[in-house]
């Protein structure tokens, strides 16, 4: 009598497996996660003097190992400011990111207080805020 047991094909089994992998990652792909919108106050410094205050709307999120946002003036332009926390860097910056752009320009975190005052401190009323790098400009913002 013969044996009708079922050999298992490793050549097919392989491309099945394989074409499953394939379709999991396909079908979920690495993605940034958006915020809602958020209505704020956004600034504009020249070393310590304020030279724009407006409210804007601040586009923000995460993804990929980086947070993002992006200050939408009332002119229509967009201040794009990208903080990287991918890096295994002892020490990070603080508030816990390695590496800061603010239009693609290298910048450094600092915060200003609630008299929008550059302080040492790290309070909740206190705003975020990116000097540019061989600049006196710097990009805050504050969401209420």
């Amino acid at each position: 009598m013969k044996d009708f047991a079922i050999k298992p094909d490793l050549k097919a089994l392989s491309i099945t497996m394989l074409a499953t992998a394939n379709f999991l990652i396909l079908d979920h792909p690495v993605v940034a996660r958006p915020y809602p919108d958020q209505l704020g106050i956004c600034y504009v410094f020249r070393g310590d003097e304020m030279v724009r205050r407006e409210p804007c709307v601040i586009s923000s999120g995460y993804g990929a190992g980086s947070h993002y946002a992006s200050l939408n003036w009332l002119d229509g332009k967009t201040t794009s400011i990208y903080k990287d926390n991918s890096c295994n860097l002892p020490g990070l910056e603080l508030n816990g990111f390695c590496s800061n752009t603010v239009n693609d320009a290298a910048a450094e975190y600092y915060e200003r207080n609630a008299f929008l005052v550059a302080t040492e401190g790290t309070e909740a009323e206190n705003m975020p805020c990116y000097l540019v790098s061989n600049t006196e400009v710097s990009f805050c913002y504050r969401v209420d």
